[in-house]
């Protein structure tokens, strides 16, 4: 079983979630793909500077985090569909 699988991962991603949605109002994904965002577009200083420091200890950690939002929503949206 995957990590993505299990139990841990799902509450470390409420987490992440919610963490997301006290500091930027966002409630559909996590602080680190708003990183990202934040990193593509220069927007956010604070989430620029928490970006850069997640890709330093995991190497395109906030494009992975985008990605995976990306195909969670898709999942949700085919599962309402």
């Amino acid at each position: 079983m995957s990590f993505s699988q299990t139990f841990a991962y799902a509450v470390a991603r409420a987490v992440d979630v919610a963490t997301a949605s006290v500091f930027t109002h966002e409630t559909d994904c996590t602080i680190s793909s708003l990183c990202d965002v934040a990193l593509e577009k220069n927007t956010e200083p604070f989430l620029q500077k928490l970006g850069h420091v997640l890709n330093r200890i995991q190497k395109g950690h906030t494009a992975e985090a985008r990605a995976s939002d990306i195909a969670k929503a898709k999942a949700i949206i085919a599962f309402l569909g």
